[in-house]
């Protein structure tokens, strides 16, 4: 569990099994952010600030926690890449919860994003500016996991819809 402020010295790559748990603000941390096994989580306090990009690699868990802090815009508006990995956001059950990210990328192997309004049912939302590329790779599977009436994923940038489903590269696959 980190507890003190991270700043700008470069990248962080969380490397191996086990939970890397920010629960403070790192509003000076701008790099980009690699997790590369293992689970990275914000929560409590836990921010990281900047455009940089982060980036889930296979097997990885990239997680936003609220259920006892809710902290909106952890991310500050972070393009977000996902292969062969997985996105939680979990919101805080006594107050409605958002996050706010840049473009999606949905890369190679099974993909998903999920969505937690916390015990108490309150709504979470989930925002990304678009789908990048307006589709998911080629060998790609995103899986929108928990979307309901309180808890959505929203593209600012709708995807292209063709025959009413988001575009796919050939051989890619996208489910909920």
């Amino acid at each position: 569990n980190w507890q003190t402020a991270m700043h700008n010295n470069g990248q962080i790559f969380k490397w191996g099994a086990g939970t890397f748990n920010l629960s403070v603000a790192s509003p000076l941390y701008t790099t980009a952010l690699t997790v590369n096994g293992g689970t990275f989580r914000l929560s409590g306090f836990g921010t990281i600030a900047g455009t940089a990009a982060i980036t889930v690699r296979s097997g990885s868990v990239l997680e936003l926690d609220n259920s006892v802090t809710n902290v909106n815009s952890r991310l500050s508006t972070r393009p977000l890449t996902l292969t062969a990995s997985r996105f939680n956001y979990i919101g805080n059950g006594a107050a409605t919860s958002s996050e706010t990210l840049g473009i999606l990328t949905a890369g190679a192997g099974g993909n998903t994003v999920s969505v937690s309004g916390g015990t108490g049912g309150s709504e979470a939302t989930l925002t990304f500016a678009s789908l990048a590329s307006n589709m998911v790779n080629v060998g790609g599977f995103l899986n929108l996991q928990g979307i309901d009436a309180n808890n959505r994923v929203i593209f600012t940038t709708a995807p292209t819809l063709v025959g009413g489903v988001i575009q796919r590269a050939p051989g890619a696959h996208l489910g909920r």
